[in-house]
């Protein structure tokens, strides 16, 4: 998926996301090679933006997270919530749930 295409279909997961009554919040909608290597090193990704590069370093990736009415960022996603969106996001030509080698989800994560 190209960066346009990245854009144009994230535009619409957002829309959607919108429209049926979430609060989207994205974060980290490019990242530097910095920025991902100090994620790798605190093992908050299995990238290190040097050997194995993210998705977020080209522009093909965000993470998203829901806010409450008082616009309080909930980073921790409801799972069902999560599913919901990422079976959307796949339909639109989006790469799957990522899950870790350890079992975990990284539930706001939305690549190209």
């Amino acid at each position: 998926m190209t960066r346009q295409e990245f854009t144009k279909n994230i535009t619409q997961l957002l829309s959607e996301m919108i429209t049926a009554g979430e609060n989207p919040v994205i974060d980290y909608a490019l990242r530097g090679t910095m920025d991902q290597v100090y994620l790798y090193l605190r093992k908050k990704t299995q990238c290190d933006g040097i050997n194995k590069l993210s998705k977020h370093q080209s522009g093909c990736a965000v993470d998203i997270y829901l806010s409450d009415i008082n616009g309080t960022i909930q980073f921790v996603w409801n799972e069902q919530k999560s599913i919901k969106w990422h079976e959307r996001w796949q339909q639109l030509g989006g790469k799957a749930l990522i899950i870790f080698a350890d079992g975990t989800k990284d539930y706001g994560h939305f690549e190209g």
